[in-house]
């Protein structure tokens, strides 16, 4: 029996070793890492943070230590440069979870245990030193970047004194601290010409002033016309020991330019643009190796917040540009390893020339080329007031712009005479688009859905569910179509399916409702798929459902009582764009309005007795998929979408973080009409 007992045990004992083994570093520190969280937050009046510097110190300049206690700190008056603040229980949380979030309580040595795995380096450093009642946790920060990177982390928690105290602490930290712009890039400004001619179009105080205080339409205010065109470029070389590498082309990076002279103008320079957040393209720079970027205009900024340089007057200018990246220090680990760096060249001398209208290939002055515009509306008895924009074409010749009613510019477009370099002046000829809108019917009667019928029904819609895993019902289904015919005579197009353009419709009846109809969508701009319409022809837009409204605020509309409805419908659109003189204008949108249609909704005949639907219940879905994340140790949290398929299974979704969501897409778990649970596709 002893022998049998004995044979039992070993196995079991064989079992756990080799359970223990199969962790990796990683996992166990994981483990610790929560473990010393829950311990820490189990007793915050007891929380203490110390932040010691170790090595040679200035008098003057001093690297301070700091600690950051709940409990009134006993002070040690041998201890030289240190500072001290109280905080309270729910900043001491916030500071553990900082810490929790970087990973570091479980790197960091346990006194308590007898850990000692630090190593301290020769150099300067700063040792962090976190306690509570039964723990005592300790780790060396290191100096650079990467102490900075934490430091800020820490930072962002604390409020009133001890944040005074931690700015105190990482301002002097700082100045012994190179800066990474002076020993990773060096930035230069290459000039391939350093003299340009001055367009005499962008001359004067009025064009200054045009700068300055600009037009506005529908839209706001208009884009100034296009900056100085250059012939240079940015050169970024890293001098640096390690490779560096910039997302080139995404919103985390940006141009600046400084322009000073005898003419110098910066004004915003605001141009459409979609709202997504670019990444732009990880562009290596090995050691000793350069990165050019071109720089064609005197714009830049970032996307959706640009600016733009004028020289307006001829004379020696100086420019300075700068470029602002992200770079992520070596070594760093965890918390916000990832820090903006602006690398600036040293300024460049630039000289402008006056213009020479000869050399311009024009025979004809601006003030002659005004005056014969003035003659010619006269003569055409065209009631246009001065010209407000005067733009010197280049080869020769002026484009004269007069303002213009905002109607007069959705249908014709902007009031302008041309005139050539040998003086002949041309009335460019002006579209007159027009569209005509027809609500079209398959079939104008429909049976009521009893599901979506009576009191309780109408209450659901007007006060739903604040659980936004609980969809909306979905819309009744029908059989027509929005017909947009082009009476006028110049083709127009629609950016069909764009976020410029969007279906109305009012129904009207006896049991008619209309909601919001809010879905999930993602939030980048979609500028729709140009579709031309010639003069005569038409675009049909199917309505498959009774839902409208632009993407991310739609709307939808219900019958839920038996009776005669009457539906209207409308579609906004631009009608696309035109180019004028090297210019993309865009029309305004405007709305085209159909005929209202009648429509008949006849009671529903007695339902059948219902089937039971095949599959688990919802509640049983949610469990599996539970049961399932638990096993797989996906922390995951509670399901935000929960839909039933056609075949009695479910499919759950849950939040995703970007890089998740951009890798593998939604996270979701599938749940069989077994009842049995699985991981999305991608997951």
């Amino acid at each position: 029996m002893k022998h049998r007992w004995v044979v039992l045990v070993v196995p079991a004992f064989l079992f756990c070793t080799l359970a223990a083994a199969a962790q990796t570093p990683e996992e166990i520190r994981k483990e610790q890492n929560a473990a010393r969280a829950a311990k820490l937050k189990a007793d915050p009046a007891n929380f203490r943070l110390a932040l010691q510097f170790y090595g040679d110190q200035n008098p003057e300049k001093p690297f301070w230590n700091l600690e950051l206690a709940v409990k009134e700190i006993q002070r040690l008056r041998t201890q030289p440069f240190a500072l001290y603040a109280l905080i309270d229980q729910a900043t001491a949380v916030k500071l553990i979870d900082t810490l929790a979030a970087s990973g570091m309580l479980g790197r960091m040595d346990d006194v308590t245990a007898g850990q000692s795995t630090t190593k301290l380096p020769t150099g300067p450093f700063y040792g962090l030193y976190v306690q509570g009642a039964p723990t005592d946790f300790r780790s060396n920060l290191g100096w650079g970047e990467q102490l900075l990177h934490t430091l800020d982390a820490l930072r962002a928690p604390l409020r009133a004194d001890a944040a005074d105290k931690m700015d105190k602490l990482i301002a002097a930290a700082r100045t012994g601290i190179p800066d990474p712009a002076a020993t990773t890039l060096q930035a230069k400004l290459i000039l391939k010409k350093d003299s340009y001619n001055l367009d005499p179009a962008q001359t004067g105080p009025e064009f200054v002033k045009q700068l300055k205080e600009p037009e506005k339409d529908i839209m706001g205010q208009k884009t100034p016309p296009p900056p100085p065109a250059v012939d240079m470029a940015l050169e970024l070389t890293n001098v640096g020991k390690d490779p560096v590498t910039i997302p080139l082309g995404g919103d985390s990076t940006h141009l600046d330019l400084k322009l000073e002279g005898p003419g110098a103008v910066t004004v915003p320079y605001m141009k459409m643009h979609t709202m997504e957040f670019r990444f732009g393209n990880p562009t290596p720079i090995e050691p000793g190796k350069s990165l050019t970027i071109p720089i064609t205009r005197l714009t830049y900024g970032s996307r959706g917040d640009s600016m733009a340089c004028y020289w307006t007057a001829p004379g020696a200018y100086t420019l300075t540009a700068s470029y602002t990246a992200p770079l992520t220090a070596p070594g760093v680990e965890g918390i916000q390893n990832i820090r903006p760096v602006t690398f600036t060249a040293p300024p460049v001398k630039v000289n402008v020339l006056a213009p020479a209208a000869a050399a311009q290939g024009t025979s004809v002055t601006q003030a002659q080329a005004l005056a014969a515009a003035e003659a010619l509306l006269k003569e055409k008895n065209l009631a246009w007031g001065p010209c407000k924009v005067v733009h010197l074409v280049p080869g020769g010749g002026f484009w004269l712009y007069y303002a213009t009613p905002e109607k007069e510019t959705f249908l014709m477009g902007e009031r302008v005479v041309i005139v050539s370099p040998d003086g002949k002046l041309t009335l460019p000829p002006r579209p007159d688009p027009t569209l005509k809108a027809e609500l079209v019917l398959k079939t104008n009667t429909y049976t009521l859905d009893p599901a979506q019928s009576g009191p309780e029904f109408v209450k659901k819609l007007k006060e739903p569910d604040k659980d936004m895993s609980k969809l909306m019902p979905l819309p009744p289904a029908v059989e027509m179509s929005l017909e947009l015919t082009n009476v006028g005579k110049d083709p127009v197009t629609i950016p069909l399916g764009g976020d410029e353009t969007h279906l109305d419709l009012r129904l009207e009846g006896p049991g008619a409702v209309s909601v919001p109809y809010i879905m999930i969508h993602t939030q980048e701009w979609r500028s729709g798929n140009p579709t031309p319409v010639a003069p005569g022809e038409s675009l049909s837009i199917p309505i498959a459902r009774l839902k409208f409204g632009a993407r991310g605020d739609s709307m939808a509309c219900y019958w839920t009582a038996p009776g005669a409805y009457t539906l209207a419908a409308s579609f906004t659109t631009p009608l696309g764009s035109r180019i004028v003189d090297g210019i993309r204008r865009n029309d305004l949108a405007h709305t085209y309005a159909a005929a209202p249609v009648k429509l008949t909704v006849t009671a529903a005949p007695p339902a059948p007795k219902p089937e039971a639907t095949p599959g688990v219940s919802r509640e049983k879905a949610i469990e599996a998929a539970a049961a399932l994340l638990k096993e797989k140790a996906l922390d995951w949290g509670q399901p935000k979408t929960v839909q039933q398929l056609m075949d009695g299974g479910w499919a759950l979704q849950y939040a995703s973080p970007g890089q998740d969501f951009r890798t593998k897409g939604i996270r979701t778990v599938l749940v069989s009409p077994e009842g049995v649970a699985s991981l999305g596709s991608k997951q």
